[in-house]
């Protein structure tokens, strides 16, 4: 099926394949990058689920863990088959999706049908998954000792409790010892199946060609009928305050408001999301301008509207001397604007910001690649995005305001003594 948009004036090419994974294509003549991305709707979130009606609880980490088996070959050659087409290969986990994804210049087709290939055909053996947990350790130790990821992880625990949402994606050092070939070949078995998949294509590429390509690399596998363990919560936050103590030379803070509305699409949560948080604590705005002239914020200050397939969350972060005062003037200002309204020719220079920023980032192979990757968990393309941020209105966004910005959490990281 292809879909053009008249604003971004691309094509986007979206079908469902005989072996049930969906295909994404988005041709961009005359681009010298072209990269492909292969996701499965499998993440850190599903270490828990029901498969045939047998229930299974996997240590923390596993779908990253199994993230790092698939690199690995019978002759261990894979990044050297890669690099030999000129292709750069890597992947990631999320708490709801893992992929892989390659990017080449030249020799598209063949980096294409080596991501499928290996994909598809993991060698797990008892002695690399051992040699693997080091590896993984070490990764683990990485993320701990960053602070902006611990002020991340912490948010996350004051928001959602004991969760999955609140383990570390790559899982602890106890929890990954507790994981062997059996675990992950179970795992790999229930969610790598082509229903639960999405290849992106972005380039200067054939569409037809590349989906027939698609077609004939990938295998129809049965589906298995899984009950994931971890579901939406309309539940209030954990926490409204979490702290703890790490070598920096300033605080760092990450404040965050819970998705509780689930009924009103995804896409409008995005978007909505996205241009509040913009009309609240943007560049332009009047409490931006305040806290940075007080000192209170720096270059570091930053905001997002993150969401996954079962949770969503309105994060505003950056380093300050004084973190709780950063959190009651933010507070105070969404006190005000629902006392007084939020304006409306502010909402339209703000949605023409944000639809100014989605074209120029068409601009960028990877951020389109990887945008559609995060929608596709979402039963939703890019085009869809574009559309919604055209046509979102300011009563839909005054709604969600009222709705979505009630209780935060404030997450610090603060230096040791």
């Amino acid at each position: 099926m292809k879909k053009s948009n008249k604003i971004l004036r691309e094509d986007l090419y979206a079908n469902q394949l005989s072996s049930g994974i969906k295909c994404y294509i988005i041709p961009k003549a005359g681009y010298v990058e072209r990269q492909s991305l292969l996701t499965v709707c499998y993440g850190s979130a599903d270490s828990a689920y029901t498969v045939n009606n047998r229930t299974v609880q996997n240590p923390e980490g596993i779908a990253h863990f199994l993230e790092h088996k698939l690199f690995d070959d019978e002759e261990n050659t894979l990044f050297a088959r890669f690099s030999k087409l000129g292709g750069s290969v890597n992947a990631f986990t999320t708490f709801n999706q893992t992929a892989y994804y390659v990017s080449c210049i030249d020799n598209f087709e063949d980096n294409l049908k080596l991501l499928l290939n290996f994909c598809q055909n993991p060698a797990i053996t008892d002695e690399s998954v051992e040699k693997e947990k080091g590896i993984i350790a070490q990764e683990i130790q990485m993320y701990d000792d960053t602070p902006s990821w611990r002020a991340y992880m912490n948010l996350h625990a004051a928001l959602y409790g004991d969760s999955p949402l609140s383990a570390n994606i790559a899982g602890s050092e106890d929890s990954i010892r507790r994981i062997g070939k059996r675990e992950l070949t179970d795992c790999y078995r229930t969610f790598y199946y082509p229903s639960n998949m999405a290849l992106i294509c972005v380039g200067d590429i054939d569409p037809e060609r590349t989906a027939l390509l698609a077609d004939e690399g990938v295998a129809a596998k049965p589906e298995a009928v899984v009950t994931r363990g971890y579901h939406p919560s309309g539940a209030g936050i954990h926490s409204d305050y979490i702290e703890t103590s790490m070598p920096v030379s300033m605080p760092l803070f990450e404040l965050g408001f819970k998705e509780t509305d689930f009924e009103t699409p995804a896409c409008t949560r995005i978007v909505s999301g996205k241009i509040l948080l913009d009309m609240l604590t943007g560049e332009s705005s009047e409490l931006y301008e305040r806290m940075y002239s007080e000192n209170l914020i720096d270059s570091s200050f930053g905001m997002d509207y993150l969401s996954g397939i079962f949770y969503g969350e309105s994060v505003i972060s950056g380093s300050s001397p004084d973190p709780l005062r950063v959190r009651d003037s933010i507070v105070d200002e969404i006190r005000r604007l629902k006392r007084d309204g939020l304006g409306e020719s502010r909402f339209e220079r703000i949605k023409r910001k944000h639809i100014g920023r989605f074209v120029m980032g068409f601009n960028n192979i990877g951020q389109i690649v990887q945008a559609q990757a995060d929608l596709y968990t979402k039963g939703l393309d890019v085009f869809d995005l574009m559309d919604c941020f055209s046509n979102i209105t300011f009563d839909e966004v005054r709604t969600r305001f009222a709705r979505h910005f009630t209780e935060p959490a404030l997450s610090v990281v603060k230096p040791s003594v």
